[in-house]
């Protein structure tokens, strides 16, 4: 009995596995169903076409031509959206019970500043303004993630949170690509303020679109007392 063992346990039938195809199509039906998690997707692929006038590339070209700066002022710049970024978390933290109960519209709002602010950004007259500029980039984006990346996990059930985080990422990370690659030929014809014009009213495009969504007007992420 003892030898049979072996036999016994390598007989057992294996659980099939699904294929990666499957996979995608049931993550992408899941998402369709979803009256929440596809506005949110939709809303973040668009966000991420004027994504793409943020490339290190285009933003040297910006302080260069536009501004008469040195790469340094491009260094500047990042480093203060980055701690506008620190701010933004700790604000996120100390107003996470109103942040909850307002999610959907504090993603809304940011998408709105994002398109007021690079349209800021695009007329900068100096280096100074544009690095203040890139500073109040940071607190509306750090507020939104939080507000959006916990929403969706309150939102979607577990069994399938995983298959739509794949796909957010896909689709954020093809058309970023996409993007930055049209912005970067469009440069080459349209002067780089332009460019980033162009982005402003992507961003406004996003934001009216967002505003529109019923599901996100109503989004909210349920706390205890």
């Amino acid at each position: 009995i003892t030898l049979l063992l072996p036999v016994v346990a390598s007989a057992r039938p294996a659980q099939p596995r699904v294929s990666m195809i499957r996979d995608i199509g049931d993550g992408l039906a899941q998402l369709r169903r979803h009256k929440l998690a596809r506005p949110l997707l939709v809303m973040e692929g668009m966000e991420h076409v004027p994504h793409g006038i943020w490339t290190s590339a285009l933003m040297l070209v910006f302080v260069d031509r536009a501004l008469d700066g040195e790469p340094s002022a491009w260094g500047l710049q990042n480093g203060m959206f980055f701690s506008g970024q620190v701010v933004g978390a700790l604000v996120a933290t100390l107003a996470a019970r109103t942040l909850a109960r307002r999610a959907g519209w504090a993603i809304i709002l940011d998408t709105a500043l994002n398109a007021a602010l690079t349209v800021a950004y695009a007329l900068s007259p100096t280096n100074l303004v544009a690095v203040v500029v890139s500073f109040l980039f940071g607190p509306p984006y750090a507020i939104r993630d939080v507000a959006q990346d916990t929403l969706l996990q309150a939102s979607v059930p577990g069994e399938v949170l995983g298959r739509i985080y794949a796909l957010r990422d896909a689709l954020r990370n093809a058309v970023f690509l996409l993007a930055s690659t049209g912005f970067a030929i469009l440069a080459d014809y349209v002067p780089i303020r332009g460019i980033y014009l162009i982005g402003g009213g992507l961003y406004a495009v996003t934001a009216l679109y967002a505003l529109s969504s019923p599901a996100l007007r109503a989004g909210r992420i349920e706390v205890g007392r």
